[in-house]
């Protein structure tokens, strides 16, 4: 299963050339190094689970799988598992920014991305798809 729904956008029309004219790209792969080792990964997991949710925060989460439940623009609405997902998104996030506890805005930043994926909108296109995630952050209150 995947975290997050991310998009990298379109190539480049050189990129794309290239792509298309199928050259071999194992030079490439083989020249590349990675920028984080497996001890690095590991440690940042382990720092992003320390980021405090408070049980506000994690009934806002709560509130949030409720409300796409129940709103009627999905045909199923997020799972626990997709509520854990939005929490650790959110912790991630979190320690990105250098906080030691998860904020609503966080939650709400990586909603989109985690939840996109997880729920299929009654709607047809694209669109009604984002208005309805956007509706589901309107619609659920805050925590103060």
């Amino acid at each position: 299963r995947f975290l997050m729904r991310l998009s990298l956008g379109y190539p480049d029309a050189a990129s794309e050339v290239e792509v298309l004219r199928g050259r071999d790209r194992s030079e490439l792969l083989a020249s590349a190094r990675p920028l984080l080792s497996r001890e690095d990964v590991l440690a940042l997991q382990q720092a992003a689970a320390q980021v405090a949710v408070s049980e506000a925060l994690a009934l806002y989460v709560q509130h949030l799988l409720a409300f796409s439940r129940s709103c009627g623009d999905f045909v199923h609405g997020l799972s626990t598992r997709a509520g854990l997902s939005l929490v650790r998104a959110a912790q991630a996030y979190a320690l990105l920014r250098g906080e030691s506890a998860v904020l609503p805005e966080f939650v709400q930043s990586v909603f989109p991305a985690v939840a996109w994926h997880r729920l299929h909108s009654v709607h047809a296109d694209s669109d009604g798809h984002a208005a309805a995630l956007a509706r589901v952050l309107a619609q659920v209150a805050v925590p103060l």
